[in-house]
């Protein structure tokens, strides 16, 4: 039999009858969304059901942003296609998922945001860069950012940073190396690589050490801004030929950085094999060394690129579980491990803290169970939930309207700063676009709603 908070979370996904005003259950929570956010989120999630017409669309939008400088173009018809697909995608996908191209936009989400009890991650996207100028580039825009923020009292949980923004994606590579790899150049076949505790710098370069410590400044700049305004920072996570080094970056700057607070987070992929084992690992050198872990777990989202990279390289294990399934399962057993870790701290200023980044409903049950046996308060500061903006917005206004602590990412730039990051999402997170369609009857409920009764279209609130 299910739990009061369980079921009363539950109940945040039933439709009832159309009537107006809304009298409880999903109508309620989807007052605050205006009727064409309705529409458009229906249009987009109604399309993703099918595949053959969504893959052939995510392959030209892909072609488009890798061969935009192309001369000549690829080909005739893609030449031809590539406008109006950019266009298309910039007033449709990228206005659903992205708050806009500036501050000011991002502002006037986190206040929409904020009347449905939902705080923000707020990030202004940039991939990788291999260039000292670049470096010093990002670092100062996320400085500005932190102080944007903390200026115009946006109450925000913290930023995500991407690493390989800021510290050399080779020098991440060539520490992994020797992480995982001995003095001979063999790993240990009975441990999984990424198990390795070895410390890269002895075996560096003096070239890649420079280019470590410029990149290890670049971070502590940033963090140490984020102290200073007291916003978190939550490292994104990398592929599995860069995370080990990530990993041993990270608990160095969370044993400066988090000895009071969660100022610095990692990021922890559930659909590598190794990654409760880390998770586990890096608590216990939490206690160790006296800071404060803190952990956003999430399933991952380089699936595509950890297979090319097996097939291609015999050398490189394969890093991933076999099945979703076993990714799962490793979620939620590793959230339940930090909550578990959260009840037993001896006060709130050692324990671990944790950001609960999913749209799959059932781990957010999960989770609010392992909350309620612990006897933890729905509204514990410790504990976040998180889900993309324009993904599961059911799921997270539920969520913030029974007091937990929700949040939704929310991301801005220019159109094709932000479009592979946008791809990587419509094209490797599956269980995200699948966990969406789960909400999509609820949405086409909420609309039939609003048709019966057209008033209600006129005070839904923008």
């Amino acid at each position: 039999m299910k739990s009061a908070r369980i079921s009363q979370f539950l109940a945040c996904f039933q439709h009832q009858r159309p009537t107006h005003p809304p009298t409880g259950g999903a109508a309620t929570i989807l007052s605050t969304k205006s009727t064409w956010d309705l529409l458009v989120a229906t249009s987009i999630f109604t399309l993703c059901r099918f595949e053959s017409l969504v893959n052939p669309v995510i392959g030209l939008l892909r072609d488009a942003t890798e061969n935009a400088g192309a001369a000549p173009p690829p080909s005739p018809l893609k030449c031809l296609l590539r406008p109006p697909l950019l266009a298309l995608t910039k007033h449709t996908a990228f206005a659903h998922f992205c708050a806009g191209e500036t501050f000011s936009d991002c502002q006037r989400s986190v206040a929409h945001m904020q009347r449905s009890h939902v705080s923000v991650l707020l990030d202004h996207s940039v991939e990788e860069r291999e260039s000292s100028a670049d470096w010093s580039l990002n670092v100062a825009n996320k400085i500005k950012l932190l102080h944007q923020c903390h200026d115009n009292h946006v109450h925000i949980l913290g930023i995500p940073v991407k690493p390989t923004a800021m510290i050399s994606p080779h020098v991440l590579e060539t520490m992994t190396q020797c992480i995982v790899h001995d003095e001979n150049g063999d790993y240990d076949t009975h441990r999984h690589y990424a198990d390795q505790e070895r410390n890269p710098l002895p075996r560096m370069s003096a070239h890649d050490l420079a280019l470590y410590d410029e990149g290890f400044a670049n971070l502590s700049q940033v963090c140490q801004a984020a102290a200073q305004c007291n916003i978190s920072i939550l490292l994104d996570a990398e592929q599995s030929h860069r995370q080990p080094a990530i990993d041993f970056i990270c608990r160095r700057l969370q044993r400066t950085f988090n000895q009071r607070a969660p100022i610095v987070w990692n990021t922890y992929q559930m659909y590598m094999q190794c990654s409760g084992r880390r998770l586990v690992r890096d608590l216990q050198d939490s206690h160790t060394h006296g800071y404060r872990l803190s952990a956003k777990i999430v399933r991952g989202a380089y699936v595509m690129a950890e297979q090319d990279r097996s097939k291609n390289n015999v050398d490189w294990p394969y890093a991933l579980w076999g099945n979703k399934e076993q990714t799962d399962r490793n979620y939620d057993a590793s959230v339940a491990t930090i909550i578990a870790s959260i009840a037993a701290a001896e006060n709130s200023n050692n324990a671990a803290s944790i950001v609960i980044a999913t749209h799959n409903r059932d781990s957010v049950e999960h989770a609010l169970a392992c909350m309620e046996t612990w006897g933890l308060d729905v509204d514990d500061s410790r504990i976040n939930f998180a889900q993309i903006m324009g993904m599961c917005d059911v799921l997270t206004l539920a969520l913030g309207s029974l007091g937990y602590n929700s949040h939704k990412l929310i991301l801005f730039g220019e159109f094709m700063e932000i479009f592979p990051w946008l791809l990587r999402r419509l094209d490797e997170n599956k269980d995200m676009l699948g966990a969406a369609q789960l909400e999509l009857d609820v949405l086409v409920a909420e609309l039939k709603r609003r048709i019966v009764d057209p008033v209600v279209v006129l005070k839904a609130k923008e």
